[in-house]
């Protein structure tokens, strides 16, 4: 993450509101390809404030 987004972020979490995190690792991504058929990333994606993806992934 650069400098310019750890501000952006602080910015966003001190907002004072609740906030919808999804963290976006190798189980969410498995879950995914599985059901990509069925069900658009957007369709999971949209109920979400901010999604997090770990460099490791």
């Amino acid at each position: 993450m650069k400098g310019n987004d750890v501000y952006y972020l602080k910015e966003f979490l001190s907002m004072g509101k609740s906030l919808k995190v999804f963290i976006l690792d190798n189980n969410s991504v498995e879950f995914l390809t599985w059901v990509r058929e069925s069900i658009s990333p957007e369709k999971i994606f949209k109920h979400y404030d901010m999604i997090l993806i770990p460099r490791w992934v």
